[in-house]
C-alpha cells in the first residue's frame, strides 16, 4: 500500500504514514525489565502506535548503545521525521538532517524500506526539500494538500495536489502525490492517470511505476 507522502512539511504526515504503517514487529515477550531488549520492544510498540514524542528519547538512548540495530535507527529516524516542525526553519532543517542520518544508519545495518529511501532522497544537504515546485502557486497548493492528507481528508488533499499538478505540469511530486491520494481513495482509474503523468515527467524514477503497480494489483 502506498502510505508515504513526501511533500514539503510532511514531517507529521509522511510518517503520519497514515499511522497505519507498522514499522517493525515487536520483540519477544519475557525480557528482563529495563534491559536493552525490553526497552527496544517498548520503543517499537510506541512507534507502531504513533507515540513518537514518547518514543524519541528512548530511541535516542537506545541508539547510543552498542547493541543498537537497524530497527532502532529506523525507529529513531521515523520519530524525528514525524516530529519536525517548520515553524522554526533552522530547527526544522536540523531535525530533518538528523532523521536522514538515522535512516542512512539503519540502511547500513541492513534495514531499508523503499518509502524511507524516498524520504532520504527528498532531503537536500541543508535539510530542505529537493523537490519543491518553482511555481509559488503550485507549491502553495502542495502545502495546502499536506495537512489534509495527514488528517485523512483525501478528497481535499486530492483536489489540492491536482491543482498543484495542473499549475506546474513539470512537477513530478505533484503528479505522484495526486495519484497516491486517489489511490488512498481507492479511485484506481484516476490514480493511474496521475501515475502515468508522473512517469511521463520523469521515466527514470521508479516510484510512480511501483505505486501504479500497487494500484493495478
Amino acid at each position: 500500500m502506498n502510505q508515504i507522502n513526501t511533500g514539503r512539511r510532511s514531517g507529521t504526515a509522511i510518517i503520519s504514514l497514515f499511522l497505519f504503517f507498522v514499522l517493525f514487529a515487536a520483540g519477544v515477550t519475557g525480557q528482563q525489565p529495563g534491559s536493552f531488549a525490553a526497552e527496544r520492544d517498548r520503543a517499537i510498540k510506541l512507534v507502531n502506535a504513533g507515540g513518537f514524542t514518547e518514543a524519541l528519547p528512548l530511541l535516542e538512548k537506545l541508539s547510543a548503545d552498542k547493541q543498537a540495530d537497524g530497527q532502532v535507527f529506523l525507529g529513531l529516524g521515523i520519530a524525528k521525521w514525524s516530529l519536525q516542525d517548520d515553524s522554526d526553519k533552522t530547527k526544522w532543517r536540523k531535525t530533518r538532517l538528523e532523521a536522514k542520518a538515522a535512516f542512512l544508519k539503519a540502511k547500513s545495518l541492513g534495514v531499508s524500506l523503499p518509502e524511507v529511501d524516498l524520504i532520504v532522497a527528498s532531503i537536500n544537504d541543508a535539510g530542505g526539500d529537493k523537490n519543491e515546485s518553482s511555481n509559488p502557486q503550485a507549491q502553495a497548493a502542495m502545502d495546502e494538500a499536506f495537512p489534509a492528507f495527514a488528517a485523512g481528508d483525501y478528497e481535499k488533499a486530492a483536489a489540492a495536489y491536482e491543482k498543484a499538478a495542473n499549475l506546474d505540469p513539470t512537477h513530478y511530486e505533484a503528479a505522484l502525490y495526486t495519484g497516491n491520494t486517489y489511490f488512498a481513495l481507492k479511485k484506481h482509474d484516476a490514480a493511474a492517470v496521475w501515475f502515468a503523468k508522473a512517469i511521463a515527467i520523469d521515466p527514470n524514477r521508479e516510484t510512480a511505476y511501483r505505486y501504479w503497480a500497487d494500484s493495478l494489483w
